[in-house]
């Protein structure tokens, strides 16, 4: 198979979309008369649009495939651990999008899993939707944006929401998230791939980064290249994201295909990526020991929604007049005095001997160590994020909480 990747722009999401699209041949190409397709959008959460594959470009994709022929269509994912995905279906309306137009909606946490074996990189064994595993077609339709712990999320990224909330839990960490993915990846390579990137994201993602205009579409037939192709369209190099070399350098894809349509150097921008670094915001202070290995990615998520959302309403976060201190890992230094302190994780938990008016604990974040590991590799960082965020928000104050809470809810109507 030759790696093929077209780029188009166009005067919507839809219509750039399609051109895309028939520059590769045409759904036509990928999906015959009698298939059953799985198509894999991307939907972490009920928050807006802008974290999302947007439901008309699944809309989109739907009436493609029903037009090629296909017999069965399915759409499925499952959302953000500990968020409900069926609420969060309902708030962006993406069921009803889906089944007035002939495909049929699954939320992925009430399907039955089947073991698959494979050629992974730290798994030989793999638990996969029963849909997903027997459907003829797989297209993958990631959204283009950045990410704060693997720097960018496309179509290997978007491979998370196959798995079920307790597998995503293990090796969601810095060192080995990225060599996950790409094992899902290696389960099942996708036919297909269709970027939602007409609207993409910069800034603080995956939850709540910023928008950015990009006024086209990227559709290819080999995940590697396509993430390759957006990476070099954000002015990332793809040499950076461990997912890409580690996939070409085992033969699953290319990070140089062959591109249709746009150039890359005429559309390119520099989009503001974020660090890894855990920064302070407002009255809250990080206390980190280097030792950990998990808890720096749930402090890191939890991290970037506060940066994010400490610039949506400065004012509530500069009015706290609460000092809160997060200590993470076996910490053994001095910490200020504060109103809150919050452990994360069994090593803090376990070690911390500071003062604090109010202590709260966060625990068994840490998980098992792997045969001949050092350091743990489960790490529930998309569990434990949330809880961390929500007793942040819950101990600076009820106003704080309630605005922020109704402004969300604000966003998941548009």
């Amino acid at each position: 198979m030759i790696s093929r990747v077209a780029i188009s722009k166009g005067i919507n999401r839809l219509d750039s979309a399609n051109k895309a699209l028939d520059l590769l041949g045409g759904m036509a190409r990928y999906v015959n008369k009698g298939d059953t397709v799985f198509i894999k959008p991307n939907f972490m959460s009920g928050i807006g649009m802008l974290a999302n594959t947007h439901p008309d470009l699944v809309r989109f994709a739907v009436h493609k495939c029903l037009k090629s022929g296909a017999k069965k269509i399915y759409v499925g994912d499952t959302a953000m651990s500990q968020i409900d995905g069926e609420k969060a279906f309902s708030w962006t309306k993406i069921k009803e999008y889906v089944e007035r137009h002939g495909g049929t909606m699954l939320n992925l946490e009430s399907s039955v899993y089947k073991e698959k074996e494979f050629n992974g990189i730290l798994s030989k064994k793999i638990m996969l939707p029963e849909e997903f595993l027997e459907s003829d077609v797989y297209i993958n339709m990631p959204k283009m944006k950045t990410h704060c712990i693997t720097k960018f999320t496309g179509g290997i990224k978007n491979s998370l929401g196959l798995l079920r909330d307790n597998d995503k839990r293990t090796n969601h960490s810095f060192e080995r998230l990225d060599l996950k993915l790409l094992d899902i990846v290696r389960a099942r390579k996708p036919d297909l791939v269709i970027v939602d990137s007409y609207i993409a994201m910069e800034g603080e993602g995956p939850i709540l980064g910023e928008p950015v205009k990009t006024g086209y579409s990227v559709v290819g037939n080999d995940v590697i290249a396509v993430d390759s192709v957006c990476c070099k369209l954000m002015g990332i190099e793809p040499s950076d994201i461990k997912s890409i070399v580690a996939g070409e350098k085992l033969g699953d894809g290319t990070s140089n295909p062959r591109v249709s349509g746009e150039k890359i150097e005429n559309l390119a921008k520099r989009f503001k990526i974020p660090s890894k670094e855990i920064k302070d915001v407002g009255g809250i202070k990080h206390y980190i020991s280097n030792e950990n290995c998990g808890c720096p990615s749930v402090l890191r998520i939890s991290n970037s929604v506060l940066i994010s959302l400490s610039k949506m309403f400065p004012y509530l976060f500069s009015n706290s007049e609460k000092k809160i201190n997060i200590v993470s890992g076996n910490y053994k230094g001095e910490t200020r005095q504060g109103d809150i302190t919050i452990l994360v994780g069994d090593c803090a938990c376990a070690s911390y001997s500071g003062n604090g008016e109010k202590i709260i604990k966060i625990q068994k974040q840490c998980g098992v160590k792997a045969k001949g590991e050092e350091k743990p590799i489960e790490c529930p960082a998309t569990d434990s994020w949330i809880s961390l965020f929500q007793t942040i928000c819950k101990e600076l104050g009820g106003p704080l909480e309630l605005e922020i809470v109704k402004s969300l809810m604000e966003i998941a109507k548009q």
